[in-house]
């Protein structure tokens, strides 16, 4: 049998490893819930797409420019966008191009968000073992 202080290290071990265990798993919930955003954002995008589709071109539209602030505008074309490629660069692209561009962007951010819920679920049951473990070793299990 293990002596008392081989118990004890071993409980405050196991102690250890649970928070551990615990902060991974916060991390890995704020981290779904990001990538849940940005998946909701680039549905938003492919709708709003969609939608400008439908609108003649010449026809005055509400333009975003932050957060419940709005600027009227005239649409000169409904079906040729400006898009940021990175580094500052920016080109031309017709509206299935981008649509396909935010679509192919949904799928990677779909498959992260995929991998992370496997991680929280690996990590998930972890913490269930180490937890077990702990009411073992305090004797309430």
């Amino acid at each position: 049998m293990a002596s008392e202080e081989e118990k004890k290290l071993e409980l405050e071990a196991c102690y250890r490893s649970l928070q551990q265990a615990s902060q991974q798993l916060r991390e890995l919930q704020k981290a779904v819930e990001i990538l849940d955003n940005q998946l909701i954002d680039i549905s938003s995008l492919l709708q709003a797409l969609q939608d400008i589709k439908e609108v003649e071109s010449g026809r005055e539209i509400l333009v975003p420019i932050s957060n419940g602030i709005f600027i009227n505008a005239r649409l000169a074309e409904h079906d040729s966008f400006l898009v940021n490629v990175g580094s500052g660069v920016v080109v031309r692209k017709s509206l299935g191009e981008t649509s396909e561009l935010l679509q192919g962007r949904f799928s990677e951010v779909d498959a992260q968000r995929s991998e992370m819920l496997k991680q929280f679920e690996k990590s998930s049951a972890t913490a269930q073992e180490l937890e077990k473990r702990l009411q073992t070793l305090l004797g309430k299990g």
